[in-house]
């Protein structure tokens, strides 16, 4: 079944079902029925469907059928949160065709994914992958929804030979249009994983990531699209055209209707939230305000739901937003959520970079440890230069603890303005510029405005 055509399946095969003279394609057609209902949360439908696999019927069908029927209970199960009854539903051992074979592998996979066992849930994925492809017949739509999964785990988790697995498989695969969604996450994730190899990808990375803008299917993608370019530009250091990416991301981001869209694509609400953070704090709190609204209503399709990934990616999103409003506290608490989150599933450069954060927001030495530690496997990474670059103790020149806003406040504080001429300069609350100058102060070792100036200087920060 191809996830999201749910609906269409529905109404046909309820109108059709009765039509069918032959029982065995009349309970496979049930069988695929009954997952149509549960990937649009109507358990109580699919359950009165499978109640009649028991039926003697349905035992005596020939093993292709009752593959189907099991399969089906496995799926069901599986979005129902059921595990252990999922596993009861996979073909292991059976003398069944690599299609089938394959297919209970993935869902073995996503089995692993709910448990949070993300190197064994790519394991199999790959497993998956290679036994569909050794048959006479590849389904092109279930290896590309496998493409997907391990092309984003080769950006989240370290393995030997993951990225190069993800992008033999990706270059394999006959992209159609039907697709798209496939071919457009798959692209955009392998240029993110090149991206984390460091500058000796950097050119693959983009070109990837530009590959994937123009594959973009929807409105909604399209901002992932772009969001993905002013990162990109931001990470080179281009700080004003990823501005311009931003703002015309935002654009876009206010034509789109976030509530009809799918799972993944209305968490793209959380990534412009965090990158608008920096230069536009109003719309980022805006983009999270919408984001939890709507987040509540995710489908049970693939692992979105009760998925601690995204309680982390939600509550660093806002720790970003919290960090640049100047509130350390709130954004400490976020952080910290986000932090322990990563690090219990093996997230590490996300742990990294939620600790680099944490250490800006705490001043903490053990928080700047940490992200050592995490980085360790993303040597050349822009976050492992950015913990490099974060050094403490002697020698230290304070600007690099400071955020994006917070640098803005030290600039303005240089040129002699006070507190709320730089709130009217940046358009914030006197408190939110009072939080932000405690903060450049700690990060400098000085007490008041004329001592920071003097400090700066002596560091030829300014002239």
């Amino acid at each position: 079944m191809a996830l999201g055509r749910h609906q269409d399946i529905i109404a046909t095969l309820t109108t059709e079902l009765p039509a069918f003279e032959y029982l065995y394609v009349k309970l496979e057609g049930e069988a695929l029925l009954a997952r149509a209902h549960a990937a649009q949360n109507d358990f109580a439908s699919a359950e009165a469907i499978l109640s009649q696999f028991g039926s003697e019927e349905a035992l005596a069908a020939p093993a292709a059928t009752r593959a189907e029927l099991r399969y089906a209970e496995a799926l069901v199960a599986w979005m129902k949160g059921d595990l252990a009854k999922a596993e009861a539903g996979l073909a292991r051992g059976e003398d069944v065709s690599p299609f089938v074979r394959g297919r209970s592998v993935i869902l073995e996979s996503w089995i692993a994914s709910k448990r949070e066992r993300y190197q064994d849930h790519t394991r199999l994925m790959l497993e998956g992958a290679q036994i569909i492809q050794s048959g006479d017949e590849v389904d092109v739509g279930l290896l590309a929804g496998a493409t997907r999964a391990i092309c984003n785990m080769a950006r989240e988790i370290h393995a030997p030979g993951l990225l190069r697995s993800a992008t033999e498989l990706y270059e394999r695969i006959d992209w159609s249009e039907d697709l798209s969604v496939d071919q457009f996450i798959s692209a955009r994730n392998l240029g993110w994983a090149m991206a984390l190899q460091g500058t000796a990808r950097y050119f693959d990375s983009l070109r990837l990531l530009h590959r994937a803008s123009a594959l973009a299917p929807t409105q909604a993608w399209q901002v992932w699209a772009l969001l993905d370019r002013a990162a990109m530009k931001r990470y080179g250091g281009e700080l004003a055209s990823s501005s311009a990416d931003l703002y015309e991301a935002l654009d876009l981001v206010h034509k789109v209707r976030w509530a009809e869209t799918s799972d993944d694509e209305r968490t793209g609400l959380l990534y412009a939230a965090e990158l608008l953070a920096s230069i536009d704090l109003g719309e980022a709190s805006k983009l999270l305000a919408q984001f939890s609204q709507i987040g509540e209503s995710f489908s049970p399709r693939m692992a979105m739901r009760g998925d601690r990934r995204l309680d982390a990616g939600k509550s660093y999103s806002t720790g970003v937003v919290q960090q640049a409003i100047g509130d350390a506290r709130k954004a400490k608490h976020f952080f910290e959520s986000a932090y322990f989150i990563f690090d219990e599933i093996g997230y590490k450069w996300r742990a990294a970079r939620t600790a680099l954060h944490l250490y800006q927001v705490t001043q903490d030495q053990a928080w700047h440890e940490a992200a050592k530690q995490q980085i360790r496997d993303y040597p050349q990474s822009w976050i492992a230069h950015d913990v490099r670059e974060a050094s403490t103790g002697i020698g230290d020149d304070g600007w690099n603890r400071l955020t994006p806003r917070q640098r803005e406040v030290f600039n303005a504080l240089c040129e002699g303005l006070t507190a709320k001429k730089i709130g009217d300069r940046l358009e914030c609350s006197p408190n939110t510029v009072r939080n932000h100058i405690h903060w450049i102060y700690q990060a400098f070792r000085v007490q008041s405005q004329p001592e920071l100036i003097t400090e700066a200087r002596k560091r030829k920060l300014i002239s």
